[in-house]
């Protein structure tokens, strides 16, 4: 079973944001993937932000017929 999960990193401790289905002392693997934090001032530009993020792995082709997919959907 993989299940993400939200949660905060306090006083060396990954702390879930909700309750784990899990059984007391059950040894998990984690990824840890840092959620930018979006709160606050907005600087720059939109832009600028978007060419600061790594790469992905679908093409600009992929990203147009999903675009074009969901336009579809919307009527």
């Amino acid at each position: 079973m993989t299940t993400p999960v939200k949660a905060i990193y306090e006083d060396g401790v990954l702390k879930p944001k909700s309750p784990l289905q899990l059984e007391e002392h059950t040894e998990v693997e984690v990824l840890v993937t840092p959620v930018a934090r979006t709160a606050g001032k907005v600087e720059g530009k939109l832009s600028d932000y978007l060419r600061a993020l790594p790469p992905g792995t679908r093409s600009e082709e992929d990203i147009d017929q999903q675009i074009r997919e969901g336009r579809d959907s919307w009527s």
